[in-house]
């Protein structure tokens, strides 16, 4: 399929597809919170209780069951993408049992924000579901009488992982709605480094480092860190590349930023000329069809 329109008229900020960089519990899902509009938390890691009180924020927290019972947060994965191709309508997510995902969500409750938080832990359940799966992917330790351990037995384990997981970033890249992906940090190894002899650029990365790959397909990376503001440490954004990581934007704003996603767009818009309203932007989405303390 090809999709051809002028891109004079668009806007950057119309539809944002966000890395969001940063050590854990220094303000990722706090500043997905800040969205306008209605946010969906795609909780991998199991901690939504930390957005509590959030305004127009619902949160799916994923939680596989113990060994011997296979994984299924994957499976679960694939249900919501595809309920949310066929409507943006939160009340309208629904369990294999019928059941709605979302009971509090009142109909026409049109979602414009969602966030996988954190790809790490969405990695893990991933490749926990891919080993269950296939026997060929996986090395087995047995605990005890009755328990098994699976781990990764060659790099195609961790392609098939990655595959999984990129596939669905995609299908929500094919939504009209702001895609976030929380990634935490890691320092960054020099070429030369070894696991005896660890060396370091003074840098950071992503973590898992092989998502590198798929951060060409962002048009924001951002570093999120707690910074130091009048004697306390607070979560700041940093939207431009600097010594400590290659961050990007397509918007215009500063070096540093206050955590408001809300007020980032406010400012791009008004430094580019532009004279909507402040919202998100997004085609107007129909009811059949879609064509943190810190976190």
């Amino acid at each position: 399929m090809i999709t051809g329109r002028s891109m004079e008229n668009e806007s950057s900020s119309n539809r944002l597809r966000v890395a969001v960089v940063g050590p854990e519990k220094n303000g990722k899902s706090w500043l997905f919170a800040t969205s306008p509009g209605i946010k969906l938390d795609l909780d991998f890691d199991r901690r939504a209780d930390a957005l509590a009180g959030r305004k127009g924020l619902y949160a799916l927290t994923f939680e596989d069951p113990q060994y011997p019972k296979m994984p299924e947060t994957a499976e679960e994965i694939v249900d919501i993408m595809t309920d949310l191709e066929k409507s943006l309508d939160l009340s309208k997510l629904i369990r294999r049992n019928g059941q709605r995902l979302l009971p509090d969500a009142p109909p026409e409750t049109i979602v414009e924000n969602i966030a996988f938080d954190s790809i790490s832990s969405f990695a893990k359940s991933q490749m926990e579901y891919e080993m269950y799966n296939n026997p060929a992917l996986r090395r087995e330790i047995k605990i005890g009488p009755n328990q098994l351990i699976y781990l990764p037995k060659s790099f195609d384990t961790w392609n098939a992982e990655q595959k999984g997981v990129e596939a669905i970033i995609m299908r929500a890249f094919a939504l009209p709605v702001n895609v976030f992906c929380m990634f935490h940090e890691k320092a960054e190894e020099a070429p030369d480094s070894s696991e005896d002899h660890p060396k370091f650029t003074g840098r950071v990365t992503i973590y898992p480092n092989r998502y590198k790959s798929i951060l060409k397909y962002f048009n924001e990376v951002w570093r999120v860190k707690l910074t130091q503001v009048g004697g306390k440490y607070l979560p700041r954004v940093y939207p431009l590349p600097d010594y400590s990581m290659d961050a990007c934007t397509t918007m215009q704003l500063d070096a540093v930023e206050e955590p408001s996603i809300e007020a980032m767009i406010a400012k791009h818009r008004v430094r580019s000329g532009q004279t909507k309203t402040l919202t998100t932007g997004l085609p107007a989405a129909t009811t059949g069809n879609a064509s943190n303390a810190s976190k």
